[in-house]
């Protein structure tokens, strides 16, 4: 019995095969489309050699033009018809290209069955017709491709009346109308790739329902660039065996069977692996800036993107939401009855410590602070005399990382909901801190200490420089780019020390050092008194009142010692990636 990696092994190479089978079937189309795109330069370049004629002469070309002996009405006719009489060559096309994928399909789903149970199951009475009867492909495609023609002549139409009433070059509105062709041709490739896929899925699917050893069947996905949130979403969910695989237009997505009696192959879902193993650079590109924000917020999840619907042309299809309809979606869950509170999981142990026998069984986040922990105190990084280590909790119920600290003892406690990698976590709590420093600078630029000194505002970034904190990540920045160019390293280590070197250009920025100063300054200078006003907001005076406000309505944000807990919590995750 194979085990469930061997049969994600065998579903990746039936979806390579199926793909490769999909690009012929595409050069395929392109071909065709190629013939009439000849066809229809024929019918394009007579209408525009008429309009350089009249124009040569002197005579205005409007709009009316077009419309007068039916000039326009003519060539819409003359494309409409051109595509229609390739219409059975593409529904040939098509169609042997679905059913050769409904036949893999078949073969493919049996021998998955075979390869998870062991046992030498054969197929009673499912063909490859019937597979593409119960996909509706023989009935969907027809009317797919009926409005081939009609789009055809349209756009190239609408490029044409375009092109008069700007008055462009005849011989620009001709290369013009020919592109408008190529957006025809695509739609028609769209529905190749569509309709083979979805033939493929639905014959695997009925061949796994007539078997009777599969009830259910799981999403599987590619998890990289190339798959839309949609997709990263679906992957790892569980669907009952009748249920189609209802994905959006283009999809390549497959399925996983679910053997009764055996775990499912796949274990970790498309939002778990974005949350907890996916470079933050990597979900920005794939989500957007406003999305990645509202999920980093934790104002929407991953599985709020997706909305299921059925479109007269495609049957049942799942789409990605707008940010605005899925921030709508998220309004019941979010002012519905607050849950149960997740109990906290904790991780004892002291800072030079390596809790060896814990690691194993703590939540994802702990072993990622423990090991931030382990790596600042053999680097030596800012552990200040007389503190003491303290016990880690790690609660997984909000949406941001927070870090609390002491003067005397050091208490992390991380609360998200998205259990992110190091530089994830890094990425977003350094963020907050830009922001908390922007808004405390103000008022500590007029601001003294009790003891009258001056402020030591133009001595920060200075002084920082030269501590030994600073000096110790420009080496361990220097470390990280000798071994990103190193050739005879791994290729993983080396996008690791890349990684880690960005980081460390990131917490070598001015405002960074300035502060990590600032964060000295107020542990030395700051009295009991001063401290309980400027954590309070009461600044008597020394900030504008709009920071004031800022600092309450933000009060995890304020100086100290909540800020010192933010700067120390930059601080002990300066080595997360450390390679």
């Amino acid at each position: 019995m194979a085990t469930s990696l061997d049969i994600i092994t065998r579903v990746r190479g039936f979806r390579a095969a199926l793909i490769a089978r999909d690009d012929q079937a595409l050069a395929a189309v392109a071909t065709t489309y190629t013939r009439i795109g000849r066809a229809c330069d024929q019918h394009i370049n007579r209408l525009t050699s008429q309009i350089m004629a009249a124009t040569h002469h002197g005579e205005r070309v409007p709009i009316t033009w077009l419309y007068e002996r039916g000039r326009l009405q003519a060539l819409r006719r003359d494309i409409d018809r051109e595509v229609r009489t390739r219409l059975p060559e593409l529904q040939g096309i098509i169609s042997g290209h679905a059913e050769a994928a409904a036949a893999s399909g078949l073969h493919d789903g049996l021998d998955l069955i075979r390869a998870a149970t062991g046992a030498p199951l054969r197929h009673q009475g499912l063909d490859v017709q019937r597979a593409i009867v119960a996909a509706s492909q023989a009935r969907a495609l027809p009317r797919l491709l009926t409005d081939l023609p009609e789009h055809a002549a349209h756009v190239v139409a609408r490029t044409l009346e375009q092109g008069v009433i700007l008055g462009r070059n005849p011989h620009v509105i001709a290369r013009e109308m020919t592109q408008a062709l190529g957006g025809n041709r695509a739609r028609a490739q769209t529905i190749a790739r569509t309709e083979a896929l979805r033939a493929y899925r639905e014959a695997t699917r009925v061949t796994w329902r007539d078997t009777r050893v599969v009830h259910r069947w799981q999403w599987f996905s590619t998890l990289d660039r190339t798959a839309c949130p949609v997709c990263w979403a679906m992957h790892g969910t569980l669907h009952p065996i009748s249920e189609p695989m209802g994905s959006h237009p283009s999809c390549r997505c497959t399925m996983v069977p679910v053997v009764d009696g055996a775990d499912p192959p796949i274990t970790r879902t498309g939002a778990e692996v974005f949350e907890q193993d996916t470079p933050y650079s990597t979900q920005r590109a794939l989500l957007g800036p406003g999305k990645h924000d509202a999920y980093l917020q934790g104002r929407l999840r991953l599985p709020d993107l997706v909305a299921k619907d059925r479109d007269p042309r495609w049957g049942l299809v799942r789409r990605e939401r707008s940010i605005a309809d899925a921030l709508a979606n998220t309004m019941g869950r979010h002012n519905a009855p607050a849950p149960t509170p997740l109990t906290p999981t904790t991780v004892s142990g002291r800072l030079h410590d390596a809790w060896p026998t814990r690691a194993t069984t703590t939540p994802t986040m702990s072993r990622h602070i423990a090991r931030a922990l382990e790596q600042m105190d053999d680097a030596g990084l800012d552990v200040p005399p007389g503190w003491t280590p303290t016990p880690i909790t790690s609660t997984h119920l909000g949406p941001r990382v927070n870090g609390e600290f002491s003067p005397r003892l050091r208490s992390i406690e991380i609360t998200t909901a998205h259990r992110m990698d190091p530089l994830q976590t890094a990425a977003v709590i350094h963020h907050e801190i830009g922001h908390s420093i922007d808004q405390i600078t103000p008022g500590i630029r007029s601001y003294k200490s009790e003891a009258g000194a001056p402020n030591p505002w133009g001595r920060f970034t200075d002084v920082a420089n030269r501590s030994p904190h600073v000096v110790r990540l420009r080496e361990l920045r220097a470390e990280a780019e000798a071994r990103a160019r190193d050739r005879t390293a791994s290729p993983v280590d080396r996008r690791i020390a890349r990684s880690f070197r960005d980081h460390l250009d990131y917490l070598l920025r001015p405002r960074e050092i300035w502060a990590r100063a600032f964060a000295q300054w107020v542990a030395e200078q700051a009295s009991p008194e001063t401290t309980r006003r400027m954590t309070s907001g009461d600044l008597g005076g020394h900030a504008p009142n709009r920071f004031t406000t800022q600092w309450k309505r933000r009060e995890w944000w304020v100086i100290s010692p909540h800020v010192r807990a933010v700067l120390e919590a930059e601080q002990f995750i300066t080595t997360k990636g450390q390679p």
